[in-house]
């Protein structure tokens, strides 16, 4: 009696009532079918056996031969009763069930008629969690494979351990890479006969990129693939052409002679499965960021470099200034990784791009323009001429395309006076809409003051026309006593710019910055930026002594960074290790947070939409403290001017305290799925993580989240002294060889 108290207590919803107190007990029977409807059943049973025996003894009274056909008719006709809508098709409540839409049952029929030692790639696959949601009602891990007998690589399978993982980082860094040749290439390595796409999946928010778009023009552009059937335009199913046949999910080839043997794949491309788990991999030392892994070992071994400029859209380029009489020269370096094989060393072979600006006025100060970047020059009076090439920035500029290089005056040439404008305009919200949602100003005869709530509000001037080929330069100095982060741009009337407003260090004292744009010779506005987006406070930012300048173009011309070649090395018999190393650069890519400057959210703050436990956010010259208790303490940096033709590394020196290590997840702003999530391994010392997707089709933008999780009442803890993020060349590491 007392177990089916038990059982009736979880299956009827008691587990809910115990993930207040309990929450690790209501987490284990959080599904408490599957654990209780076993010992219920045996309760049944036994319940079932005394009954039969009760109604035996019942009968008894009746001394003849009727008891026990009496008792076999009760007992049968009870049964009937009480299982009568089990019969009559209703063995699952109309209200749980689903009717199954008719293509499925084609693609099984289909399906059953095909080679079952054949093997299936289903999409979409977008999302962590192996968990989908379909347009038909249905949500769970999926039931595909219940219809068909060809296995079928499907998330359900491969999120129980980190190490099953490879085939989705694999495929989804393809898809949403919009790498066709390499996913072509993944086809081949998976032995993938079927591509399955299931239009019925739907992500729950409605916006999350599902990766269809490019996935069909995959399918439909290449000779690979060959659409089978069609079901109901719902479902497509695609047979694929493999480089190797395979036969019972085997395939043979005869090796050449110098590859048989310890040669495997990894050993020839060492860096091709470089670990997108949090590792210790990376060691930042004397300026560079160096990886290293083992050569194997054989005779006549060479090295294949591939050309940087051909694996890379975007390179690290040192931007340099020569003043002679009557030029500016400009020097463009690119800065490239640095090989060694033990202790030797190997460079690659790059050339600087000269470009020669003619001076036809005596003028000691400029604004330099190289690609989107822009640098004011100030030559001392003194010094009228400098011979020797003086350091001016580190730039990433882009490799198979030309690049605007422009000179413009310091001396402004109009000054424009945008008080009156900002004094009757009224602030919007702008880059994020959120219902219900205000910005608020305070103007004053030097300052303007925007204040908000879980807002991205401007304040818009327009500008007056500025003719093509100048330049227009906004000036201010902002402080913000809640330390919300400034932000400012020159846009369109839709906030469009090619210059992606990235949220400036909050300071609480005043700090001066400057930003620049091209005139388009449209409209164009002036933007002051409120950065309050998820605040649970007033948010306050003050910008003084704002002005908009335009400057006049003195030169323009297009640069275009040379080619770096590839290179083949022979390597010594000796040699066993190959270190890359990658100089350390300071360019605008290049973010590093600490609790002296940082652009992390401002506030504590609990995410947790089921919990409203603690959270606790303590910032101090050891780091960010987070603690949790029954929540999760959150914590987001806006990464919203990071284009994605780079991959990046970030490196977090995280102590781990207690509870639970900090979750990661990189939110890419134009698919909003999680490039990146992952949960950071238990130690004290730095550990790095690779974002693996590079899509340069895509708009700019990540925002980093950082969540602290705590379960139940346990209490989690975590301090995170910095994080580093720096580009990597990945495409050039994964394609060095060894042969």
């Amino acid at each position: 009696f007392g177990i089916l108290l038990i059982c009736l207590f979880f299956l009827l919803g008691g587990g809910l009532l115990l993930n207040s107190n309990l929450p690790f007990v209501g987490e284990l029977f959080r599904s408490p079918f599957t654990k209780f409807s076993t010992p219920l059943s045996f309760v049944y049973t036994c319940f079932f056996s005394i009954g039969c025996v009760f109604l035996l003894d019942l009968f008894t009274f009746l001394h003849s031969r009727l008891t026990y056909p009496l008792t076999l008719f009760t007992v049968s006709l009870s049964l009937i009763l009480f299982m009568s809508p089990a019969f009559s098709g209703n063995l699952i409540d109309s209200h749980m069930r689903l009717k199954l839409p008719a293509e499925y049952t084609e693609l099984f029929t289909y399906l059953a008629t095909q080679d079952p030692a054949t093997r299936i790639a289903n999409f979409p696959q977008y999302t962590f969690w192996g968990w989908n949601y379909y347009d038909w009602g249905y949500r769970g891990s999926g039931f595909l494979w219940y219809g068909i007998k060809q296995p079928i690589l499907d998330r359900a399978f491969d999120v129980w351990d980190r190490s099953s993982e490879r085939y989705y980082e694999d495929i989804s860094s393809a898809i949403f890479g919009n790498d066709q040749p390499e996913f072509e290439k993944l086809i081949d390595k998976y032995s993938i006969n079927w591509i399955l796409l299931d239009k019925h999946v739907i992500s729950p928010d409605g916006k999350t990129d599902l990766g269809n778009d490019n996935l069909e023009k995959f399918l439909t552009t290449s000779t690979k693939f060959s659409l089978t059937k069609s079901f109901n335009d719902q479902i497509f199913l695609y047979q694929t052409t493999l480089s190797k046949p395979t036969q019972n999910f085997l395939s043979i080839e005869n090796l050449p002679a110098e590859q048989e043997g310890s040669k495997i794949e990894n050993s020839l491309y060492p860096f091709a499965d470089l670990s997108l788990r949090p590792n210790q991999d990376w060691v930042e030392k004397a300026g560079y960021l160096s990886i290293s892994h083992p050569l194997p070992t054989s005779e006549n071994r060479q090295i294949t470099i591939p050309s940087l400029t051909d694996s890379e859209k975007l390179i690290p380029v040192k931007v340099e200034y020569q003043k002679l009489p009557g030029f500016l020269t400009i020097r463009l370096t690119p800065v490239s990784p640095i090989l060694f094989l033990d202790d030797q060393q190997i460079n690659l072979d790059t050339q600087a791009t000269i470009v020669n600006i003619p001076l036809d006025r005596p003028t000691d100060a400029f604004i330099l323009q190289v690609d989107h970047s822009f640098w004011p020059i100030q030559i001392p009076a003194e010094i009228p001429n400098v011979d020797d090439f003086m350091s001016l920035s580190t730039s990433y500029l882009p490799t198979n395309s030309g690049f605007p290089v422009n000179l413009y005056t310091a001396t402004a040439t109009n000054l424009i006076d945008l008080k009156n404008s900002f004094s009757v305009a009224d602030p919007t919200q702008c880059y994020i809409e959120k219902p219900n949602r205000k910005t608020e100003k305070i103007v004053t005869a030097d300052s303007v003051s925007l204040l908000g709530t879980d807002v991205v509000g401007c304040l818009s001037a327009p500008l007056p026309f500025v003719p093509t080929g100048s330049l227009i330069s906004l000036s201010f100095i902002y402080s913000s006593p809640t330390l919300t982060p400034a932000n400012g741009n020159i846009s369109d009337k839709d906030f469009g710019s090619s210059e992606i407003p990235q949220p400036l260090e909050p300071r609480s004292e005043p700090k001066p910055a400057q930003i620049f744009a091209n005139s388009t010779g449209k409209f164009q506005q002036v933007n002051l930026i409120l950065e309050a987006l998820d605040t649970k406070a007033v948010q306050e930012i003050v910008y003084q002594d704002i002005k908009v300048s335009v400057h006049q173009q003195l030169f323009s011309s297009t640069g275009r960074i040379k080619d770096i070649p590839a290179q083949e090395i022979a390597v010594d018999d000796r040699t066993d290790k190959l270190q890359i190393s990658l100089p350390i650069t300071d360019t605008a890519f290049d973010i590093r947070q600490i609790p002296e400057s940082n652009g992390l959210f401002p506030e504590n703050r609990n995410c947790d939409q089921y919990n409203k436990g603690k959270t606790v956010k303590l910032i101090s010259e050891a780091g960010f403290l987070y603690q949790s208790q029954n929540a999760i303490q959150c914590d987001y940096l806006n990464l919203r001017h990071l284009p994605h033709s780079l991959n990046y590394l970030f490196s977090f020196n995280a102590d781990f305290q207690k509870g639970l290590p900090l979750t990661v997840c990189l939110e890419n702003q134009s698919t909003y799925r999680c490039d990146i999530h992952e949960r950071l391994i238990k130690t004290n010392v730095f550990q790095s993580l690779i974002q693996p997707i590079a899509n340069p089709d895509e708009p700019t933008g990540y925002t980093l989240h950082l969540f602290n999780q705590s379960i139940g009442n346990r209490i989690t803890t975590n301090l995170l002294r910095s994080i580093t993020i720096r580009p990597i060349p990945l495409n050039f590491l994964k394609s060095i060889s060894v042969s």
